[in-house]
């Protein structure tokens, strides 16, 4: 995972709860985090975050890619568009 191109530490801890447990934690998760952070604003975009790299990995799964090389995509191509 490259926390550097996360776009934000929420999102960093995030992707990596999501890497290490699963999907609908992760959610739950990020959810919580934003509550206590008081980052209403940010909450649906981060959760948005998490069900794009949930569908990559996904589709790296099929079609026996590696899921790293299409999260790191992800990651640089969110954060050079939020810029």
């Amino acid at each position: 995972m490259s926390c550097l191109l996360a776009v934000d530490s929420v999102r960093c801890l995030a992707l990596a709860r999501l890497r290490l447990t699963g999907f609908l934690f992760s959610i739950i998760s990020v959810s919580i985090t934003s509550l206590v952070l008081a980052d209403f604003d940010r909450k649906f975009e981060n959760i948005f975050f998490l069900v794009t790299i949930y569908f990559l990995k996904k589709k790296a799964k099929n079609q026996q890619i590696d899921n790293n090389i299409l999260i790191k995509y992800y990651e640089s191509h969110f954060y050079i568009h939020l810029n």
